[in-house]
């Protein structure tokens, strides 16, 4: 009747997730060297830091790209968010990839992308791409034109030499990161050894041209 009250049993109440992925999304597809945006928040009570993951095989190995703390405010008072840039490398590539946002604190308390996302290989055409380190500097050698790119992506005084297999240096940069770095040479040779220190730390990489 008009007269009738709900009782408890009548109402549902919606309560948010500790920790909720918002991007990036199931079935999205990606290529090397895109920046793909983790958008995630959470309660602000419940979650202080968050670790964030990459899976490529479906969250059965998972592989940790930073400790990221959330900012108050964006949503309300009672969430923090976090948007955090992650540049895809060679070894992301799969049609099985997912993100992980896992509190810091609690292992147990955490979210995954609502499905799996697809990297492919680099969208330039015999194109590689080799990760230098865990902070994401990296190069990329196009062979379809034989030109190299260097990221370096965090702040620092840098250097990079290119020295063909004989030990013969062929280019140089040097210059304060971040930046990313495109040589105008033409690099025939099939194989480049590229060297690049970033505040006196040095890494060597071997760039293979591909087909």
């Amino acid at each position: 009747s008009s007269d009738y009250l709900p009782t408890d049993e009548d109402v549902s109440f919606y309560e948010f997730a500790p920790i909720t992925v918002e991007t990036p999304l199931g079935g999205d597809t990606f290529s090397v060297g895109d920046t793909v945006y983790i958008k995630w928040w959470a309660i602000q009570d419940q979650v202080g830091e968050v670790d964030l993951f990459l899976s490529n095989n479906s969250g059965r190995s998972w592989k940790h790209l930073n400790t990221q703390e959330g900012s108050i405010g964006v949503y309300d008072d009672a969430h923090v968010w976090g948007n955090y840039p992650y540049v895809l490398e060679t070894e992301d590539i799969s049609d099985e990839c997912l993100i992980k946002v896992e509190s810091y604190n609690d292992q147990t308390v955490y979210d995954i992308t609502s499905g799996a996302f697809t990297v492919k290989g680099s969208a330039a055409v015999g194109s590689v791409t080799v990760a230098l380190d865990k902070r994401k500097n990296y190069f990329i050698r196009s062979t379809r034109n034989g030109r190299i790119m260097a990221n370096v992506q965090y702040g620092g005084y840098y250097s990079i030499h290119l020295y063909d297999v004989s030990g013969k240096i062929l280019a140089e940069r040097r210059g304060v990161g971040p930046e990313r770095i495109a040589f105008r040479e033409h690099f025939a040779e099939q194989i480049l050894i590229a060297e690049l220190s970033v505040n006196g730390t040095t890494k060597v990489a071997t760039l293979r041209s591909v087909k």
